[in-house]
């Protein structure tokens, strides 16, 4: 069965994908959303974000190199 895709703040989808670390911070990703190159929501001082869609970019960055 197809996993769930899971609206995260960034924060949260660093600490669960510890490899992104190695290229952005929470801040960048937060960067992503307000570059529409993800699906995710501003809320009053934060964002959540699809955690599918940075892991899509991720991969989509790391093919380019």
């Amino acid at each position: 069965m197809k996993e769930k895709s899971k609206y995260l703040s960034p924060s949260e989808i660093i600490y669960n994908n510890p490899f992104l670390s190695e290229l952005w911070t929470a801040a960048d990703i937060g960067y992503l959303l307000k570059l529409k190159l993800v699906k995710g929501r501003k809320l009053i001082r934060s964002s959540i974000i699809l955690e599918s869609d940075v892991l899509r970019v991720y991969e989509f960055y790391k093919n380019c190199q």
